[in-house]
């Protein structure tokens, strides 16, 4: 073959383990993180997840804890200020 010489260098010993070596360090981060992820899951499996509920609305409980109690935001937020809820319109 005329260019046989041009695919010599894929047969070099420095190209043998390119493959093998295209993500140094991927075993030990997928062993450390594994390792992580157990531990983390039998530290909530033994201390218990917390069940306290965050808040993320502005004036209180979420729609649906709302709708649980059976009362509404704007009522919740009157209670608490003694002033109506005005809702900002976009």
């Amino acid at each position: 073959m005329v260019l046989q010489a041009f695919d010599a260098w894929r047969s070099h010993k420095v190209f043998q383990k390119l493959w093998a070596q295209a993500w140094p360090g991927l075993n030990r981060a997928l062993v450390i993180f594994t390792v992580y992820c157990a531990g983390e899951f039998v530290w909530v499996s033994m201390n218990g997840a917390p069940h306290e509920h965050v808040d993320v609305t502005k004036y209180g409980p979420s729609e649906w804890e709302l709708s649980q109690m059976g009362t509404s935001k704007a009522e919740v937020y009157e209670e608490a200020t003694g002033k109506p809820l005005v809702e900002e319109r976009a």
